[in-house]
Order: C-alpha cells, then sequence, then structure tokens
C-alpha cells in the first residue's frame, strides 16, 4: 500500500481512550472536528488505561520525575494550541482516587445501549472530560462518585431517569467483562496507551457487541499524529480548527 494513496468513501476511526488521560480528550475533538470534513465513521471504545499498562508494561509519564515536571507544561501547551478548555491538573492526579474505572464503564454502557458511534457516547465523552480537566486544579474532583457521575450525565444532556439507568447499568457483570475484553483486544492489536486509533479505509459498521480490529487496520497512537494520518489518508490538515468546524 503506497503511502498517501488510500482513499476510501468512508474511513472506520475505532478510538480507544480512557477520560483519565486529557491526550484522549484533544484527540476525540479533533475527530469531531474533521468527522464530516473527511468523512469519518467514528467509534469511540473505552477501555482501561491502567490495565493497558500493566498489560504491556508501560508505566504513567508522570512516573518518570523528568517527564512528570514537563507534563503539565505539555499539557497546558497543547490545550492552548487546541483550543481545549483545560484547566490545570487536578490535585488527586497520581493518587489513588484518581481512578478513571467507573468512568469507563458508565462509557461502556452507554456504548453497549446506544452503540460505539452514537452521539450520546460522544457528548458523554466530552462532558466527562470537561468535569476532570476543564475545572480549577484546586478543585478536588472525585470521579469515582456516583455525584461525579450524575453531574457529567447531566452536562451531557441526559435526563435523570436515563443517568440512572446507565449507572445502574454500569455495575453489571456484562458492562464490566465488554470494558476488561475491550482493552484487552486493542492491547492484541498493539496499543500500549490512549489515545490509540486504529483506522480502517473501507466502510464498516460496528454493533453494540464487540467487534474484531483488523489486521489491515493502521494503528496511531497519541493525539499529535494527525498530520502523518492526513497524509496515510491522503486528506487535507487544516491544523486543529477547520473552517466547518462546529466544537
Amino acid at each position: 500500500m503506497e503511502v498517501g494513496a488510500m482513499d476510501a468513501k468512508t474511513i472506520r476511526v475505532l478510538l480507544c481512550m480512557d477520560v483519565g488521560s486529557l491526550y484522549s480528550w484533544i484527540c476525540l475533538v479533533l475527530l469531531l472536528r474533521y468527522k464530516e470534513r473527511w468523512s469519518l465513521k467514528l467509534h469511540v471504545m473505552p477501555v482501561l488505561l491502567g490495565a493497558v499498562h500493566k498489560l504491556t508494561g508501560n508505566a504513567m509519564p508522570s512516573l518518570v520525575p523528568a517527564r512528570g515536571r514537563w507534563l503539565g507544561v505539555d499539557m497546558e501547551r497543547n490545550a492552548k494550541f487546541m483550543g481545549i478548555p483545560y484547566k490545570g491538573i487536578p490535585s488527586s492526579f497520581g493518587s489513588a482516587s484518581f481512578n478513571s474505572m467507573y468512568c469507563q464503564r458508565l462509557l461502556t454502557a452507554v456504548a453497549l445501549a446506544k452503540g460505539y458511534d452514537s452521539d450520546d457516547l460522544f457528548k458523554l465523552c466530552v462532558s466527562l472530560f470537561e468535569s476532570i480537566w476543564g475545572v480549577d486544579a484546586k478543585h478536588e474532583v472525585d470521579i469515582m462518585s456516583k455525584n461525579f457521575l450524575f453531574l457529567g450525565c447531566s452536562k451531557a444532556g441526559l435526563t435523570k431517569e436515563v443517568t440512572e439507568g446507565y449507572i445502574q447499568m454500569s455495575s453489571q457483570e456484562t458492562v464490566k467483562q465488554l470494558l476488561k475484553e475491550n482493552t484487552a483486544l486493542a492491547v492484541k492489536h498493539g496499543a500500549f496507551g490512549t489515545p490509540t486509533m486504529f483506522v480502517r479505509t473501507k466502510s464498516a459498521g460496528m454493533s453494540n457487541s464487540l467487534e474484531q480490529i483488523g489486521d489491515q487496520d493502521l494503528m496511531f497512537f497519541g493525539s499529535d499524529r494527525f498530520e502523518q494520518l492526513a497524509f496515510m489518508l491522503g486528506k487535507p490538515w487544516n491544523g486543529p480548527f477547520p473552517s466547518n468546524s462546529k466544537l
């Protein structure tokens, strides 16, 4: 396959993400901005970043002292460049209370109920990202509490009744197991962190059940590979703010 020569009417992008990763937020927002422009069939697959690291022997960047000190600067610069309303690293970041498991289970429940390509899932992802990373960094955010999950769902436009249903569903073994399977699937095909994108250049749907990632899918890691992605797909890259963006 010749670099830059790909062309397809519809391109499927499967984004493996975790709301505990600011770079996953940046990646999702950019994909949403380019969704129509690039004719993307976007699917979001929640995974557990901590489990990805454990399965691959990887570690949080903040655990490397020099990189950890740089992380805050890099996040702030990226957020400003990408136009993301980032307010700073939460005070609980790096502690045991900064565990995205319940958020990821909630997102998995929505994906199971509405589809990995549903607007409800996209909106809730953005809402949770904003609720974690878009508030005053000095404000303590308990992302493991039901109140936090309710607030995120409310900001996403979900009713109280619908939210209660999703939260209840997120505690079911079916959802817990699906999140584990999705995480293992991403790792099996090369993921070692988030965000990770698997890109398929042939139109392909994705049902509410787990779909295999194909060997023909291209993997991209990080939120700073969009120029390469555009080049590989033969698509125009117009920076973080394409003219027809509504975000």
